[in-house]
């Protein structure tokens, strides 16, 4: 019998791109339990780049109001700390699941190793926290690999940077394949007669985790570092205007949709 709290598994096959790899993703972001345009459950929850943890987004849909959380006792309090030499690591991370780390650098230092980053939750930059970080180079899928920081159950990763691709070309799927839905704040994107959502989210900011922009745009990470020596994290941008990729800071937190690679 199915386990009440498991989501449903559907799947969407992207097709062979244009870098000869192919992705199944999955129909929701990560940690959401629906896919119904305009509903709140279909937003999910939102990861600072290379964090294994999650922090939740909106109570009400196109609204910067953050869900509140609950245990056995009650009220579960998130708290923040500004990234340093003791809590900009992967180890207070994962001991402080509940805490948003705050950029701690404002500059980013790559002259020599140890890399900092600018507006990165890490003191010190860490570009295969996800597990790929040549990934920007699109390498083939075979090499592609899921660290033990990857957020997405088994057999599925967070999305490498082709994954949204076409077949023939390096825009995106979503180009001439889908409509923003206006009064439910996200795109439709209709492609290989399959309907995927992809809702509005916001994003938690980087200098104190607070949550903006909901009614704006939503995202989806990608595993790899935007670059050599680059700070920034990527990811597909969902807006009024159309969906294009982009990047920013590390430690801004936004959602992520989990693929799986056929090889």
């Amino acid at each position: 019998m199915k386990e009440p709290w498991v989501t449903e598994i559907n799947e969407h096959n992207l097709g062979t791109n244009i870098k000869g790899n192919n992705y199944i993703v999955l129909d929701r972001n990560l940690g959401a339990v629906c896919t119904i345009p305009g509903d709140t459950r279909s937003i999910g929850l939102l990861y600072q780049w290379g964090r294994k943890d999650p922090f939740v987004s909106t109570s009400e849909f196109g609204m910067n109001t953050k869900s509140v959380l609950y245990n056995q006792d009650g009220v579960v309090k998130e708290s923040s700390q500004k990234s340093d030499n003791s809590k900009g690591t992967i180890e207070y991370a994962i001991k402080n699941p509940m805490t948003y780390i705050v950029d701690g650098n404002s500059k980013s230092n790559t002259s020599q190793l140890p890399y900092q980053y600018a507006y990165d939750w890490m003191q010190y930059a860490d570009d295969a926290l996800w597990g790929n970080p040549y990934g920007y180079e699109f390498p083939d899928a075979s090499l592609l690999k899921k660290s033990i920081y990857d957020p997405c159950p088994e057999g599925y990763m967070v999305a490498p940077r082709d994954t949204w691709m076409t077949a023939d070309s390096e825009k995106l799927i979503f180009d001439d394949n889908g409509s923003w839905d206006v009064a439910n704040l996200g795109y439709l994107l209709i492609y290989n007669g399959q309907t995927m959502w992809y809702p509005v989210t916001g994003v938690r900011s980087a200098r104190g985790g607070g949550l903006t922009a909901c009614n704006e745009y939503g995202c989806c990470l990608f595993s790899s570092p935007d670059g050599n020596k680059n700070a920034k994290a990527p990811f597909i941008k969902i807006m009024k205007s159309g969906v294009e990729k982009s990047a920013d800071r590390r430690a801004n937190a936004y959602p992520v949709r989990c693929v799986r690679i056929i090889k």
